[in-house]
């Protein structure tokens, strides 16, 4: 619904009072007097008053009281009268909102939406005796659960009670540690707790709009009553964590502050990181244990790593290099992080599992069978990384490619 008016510079070049004009001051404020006959005082302006059905474009004008201009399919306005088809609802939620036949979805529209057929939509009404249910967004009979109340001495079904949700709708009350949400509703002494069961007031979960509990606390950003559990105990949601405790997955673990360096708590903020014996890994102070012992939840001592769940010397062929001048044992070189065994130049190689020794590199040979067959070969061969030892990169005959660092033809 809208108002369709001249602009304003044309407006105000009308004499007060008079159509188009300024509503007059110094004068009783009732509209009679404000502008002339005829005319309505509209945000301080005198707007002619337009009967109903006629035309509201393109004119400084205002529908008589009782209807609104609409808009239709064509993009022309008029005048309709309010609960009339495409006319403003009188009352929102109100029974008596639109005529007969018609639903007030915004505007009264034609209610033809049949029992069970999907009513979310604005634009789509249920049909007279129907109404959309806040239980499952269908159009129900009225009466029945998450419908409309009936105008009759009985709005509801056996066992439903007429409450007031977004306009007056029939719920069920259910019992406690019940689903409940929508058109469940809990007895008057419990509440919807943020599980969506019903539970009584003031318990682990429900609003704390009373008081909590004794041994609850109400935390309002958790939106309802909280209990404190204490270490080692499933944490999240309503369940939190008593003092010098942090919900670590899903469990309660030492924390912050006092906890700081000491086993299963956290890690300091700077060196010592953890008290003596301990070490930080993922953020949380752990035992360290010798070779052979498990690890995974405890961390390795200084020149071993975890291997397949057991602690093992680095530096052994698959495992971790070490971080020394002498990175592998004797036969084994450290490539990418790892210690792999030495391929001999012209044995089959492999450059993530089984890569060449320094100086060579895993490439087709020339004369290979099989397109697919990688050997160890010397740096500046065909195929072959380029040198860069201050001599000539490449073999006669060959020159490095710039892009792909290989020697080619």
């Amino acid at each position: 619904m809208r108002r369709r008016r001249l602009p304003r510079a044309a407006i105000s070049a009308q004499p007060d009072g008079t159509e188009a004009g300024r509503c007059r001051d110094g004068v009783p404020a009732r509209d009679l007097d404000l502008c002339d006959p005829g005319l309505r005082c509209e945000e301080g302006f005198c707007l002619r008053v337009l009967p109903r059905d006629a035309p509201c474009t393109q004119v400084a004008g205002v529908c008589a009281g009782g209807s609104s201009c609409v808009g239709d399919a064509t993009g022309a306005s008029s005048c309709v009268r309010d609960g009339a088809e495409r006319g403003a609802c009188r009352v929102e939620n109100a029974r008596a909102a639109c005529d007969p036949g018609l639903a007030c979805a915004g505007t009264c529209r034609p209610a033809t939406l049949g029992a069970g057929e999907p009513c979310l939509s604005s634009d789509e009404t249920c049909a007279p005796g129907l109404s959309c249910s806040i239980a499952d967004g269908r159009c129900a009979p009225e009466g029945s659960l998450g419908a409309g109340c009936r105008a009759t001495d009985n709005p509801c079904d056996v066992g439903l009670a007429c409450e007031r949700v977004g306009g007056y709708r029939c719920v069920a009350f259910v019992a406690e540690a019940a689903a409940c949400g929508g058109a469940r509703r809990c007895a008057p002494e419990q509440r919807c707790n943020g599980e969506g069961r019903c539970a009584f007031a003031g318990t682990v979960g429900t609003p704390c709009d009373v008081t909590c509990r004794p041994g609850l606390s109400c935390d309002h950003a958790r939106g309802g009553c909280t209990i404190a559990v204490g270490p080692n105990s499933e944490c999240g949601g309503f369940r939190v964590c008593g003092p010098r405790l942090w919900c670590h997955l899903d469990r309660c673990v030492p924390s912050y502050p006092g906890a700081r360096g000491l086993l299963d708590g956290l890690c300091r903020h700077e060196a010592p990181f953890c008290d003596p014996g301990l070490r930080c890994l993922g953020s949380y102070c752990v035992r360290v244990v010798g070779e052979g012992e498990p690890c995974g939840s405890s961390a390795c001592g200084d020149g071993l790593a975890c291997w397949q769940g057991t602690c093992r010397p680095r530096g052994a062929i698959g495992l971790p290099c070490r971080e020394t001048a002498s990175p592998c044992d004797g036969g084994a070189f450290c490539y990418a992080g790892y210690c792999y065994a030495t391929a001999a130049p012209g044995t089959l190689c492999d450059r993530e599992s089984a890569p060449c020794a320094p100086g060579h590199t895993c490439a087709r040979p020339v004369d290979a069978a099989s397109g697919l067959e990688l050997r160890c070969q010397p740096d500046g061969t065909r195929g072959a990384s380029c040198r860069f030892d201050g001599g000539a990169p490449c073999d006669d005959g060959l020159r490095c490619h710039p892009a792909l660092g290989r020697c080619v033809p």
